[in-house]
């Protein structure tokens, strides 16, 4: 688990155990601190690293499912004669 993983879980735990009328506070004492601010960026660092990934495989699958229509497109080519009366529709 990353640090900002297991710093929020600990919070979330610590936040839930305590009595209502208290968490309000907890949460915004926790958000004045430098290790709080840290967790928030590392978690938004690893989320837009997540969101590169998945652009890069969309684009991969993309890519392959192109070739691939390129591919068989070039073997029904490859299928039809010259004096093939489809050719000439």
């Amino acid at each position: 688990m990353e640090k900002f993983e297991q710093y929020r879980s600990d919070l979330a735990e610590r936040i839930k155990e305590a009595p209502k009328e208290e968490r309000k506070n907890i949460l915004e004492e926790a958000q004045k601190t430098d290790e709080y601010l840290e967790a928030r960026e590392e978690k938004k660092r690893a989320a837009a690293v997540r969101v590169k990934r998945i652009q890069e495989i969309k684009t991969e699958l993309k890519e392959n499912d192109d070739n691939a229509r390129k591919n068989e497109n070039a073997a029904k080519l490859e299928k039809i004669e010259p004096n093939d009366e489809r050719t000439w529709k």
